[in-house]
């Protein structure tokens, strides 16, 4: 079931808080601090800006969940969904209005869990492998493959 926010006297729907703190790493159920619409990307997406707080009480950090949608007024979808009615079931033409969660900010690095074992056997592996693995966290997914390959 989607959620919804109200930024300034629109109210638009959104797929689901973030589950996760992305700095440290607990499950949570955000509680949210405030929201924006961020920029048109095309004439037909939006991105909406939510700031969140972590809720772990070892945390309490504020990060943003950056959602992408439709651009365009409450009227304008109303048209649309009109239009696509004849060829989408009413839930349909729902759904294609919600912002999908694309992104949490900011990130912060989890060392990889690395077997002793390995560690004893390949010193630098473990060096390599946690700097791949940072790579691949911040989408230098290049860099990563590379790391990971060595």
């Amino acid at each position: 079931m989607p959620l919804s926010t109200q930024v300034g006297q629109q109210t638009y729907k959104y797929d689901k808080n973030p589950d996760v703190c992305p700095i440290c790493h607990h499950a949570i159920a955000p509680g949210i601090i405030g929201k924006s619409i961020s920029r048109v990307i095309t004439e037909d997406a939006a991105k909406i800006d939510i700031a969140f707080q972590c809720t772990s009480s070892l945390c309490l950090r504020m990060f943003i969940g950056c959602y992408l949608g439709p651009n365009g007024s409450q009227d304008q979808l109303a048209f649309e969904n009109k239009r696509v009615a004849r060829t989408l079931t009413r839930q349909d033409a729902e759904n294609k209005r919600i912002y999908k969660l694309i992104d949490v900010v900011p990130k912060t690095y989890k060392t990889p869990a690395i077997d002793q074992e390995i560690v004893n056997i390949s010193k630098g592996f473990k060096e390599i492998y946690e700097q791949a693995a940072a790579a691949e966290l911040y989408g230098l997914n290049e860099i990563a493959g590379v790391g990971y390959r060595s």
